[in-house]
């Protein structure tokens, strides 16, 4: 299973986009996402909220009866600049 998203906006924003995000993914993909979110969350908030930034992020999990548990996650988070209103 896998999740994967982009959201563009002030950091304050993003924060509470990513604490709603679990509720649009359904079974693993939402646990994958769950294990991470706190970490997304933070790094998000790391950054001025005078600033726009732009977080991709995609992850995904799975079993194998032999080996166990696989599971990567690709965060990637671009200052845009300042935002004029």
């Amino acid at each position: 299973m896998s999740w994967s998203n982009q959201w563009i906006g002030r950091p304050s924003a993003i924060a509470r986009e990513l604490q709603n995000y679990s509720g649009e993914l359904q079974g693993q993909g939402r646990s994958e996402y769950d294990t991470v979110k706190d970490a997304l969350i933070s790094l998000v908030l790391a950054n001025s909220d005078q600033e726009a930034i732009l977080l991709d992020a995609n992850g995904h999990a799975h079993e194998n009866p032999t080996s166990g548990r696989y599971a990567s996650c690709q965060v990637s988070l671009k200052k845009l600049g300042k935002l004029i209103e």
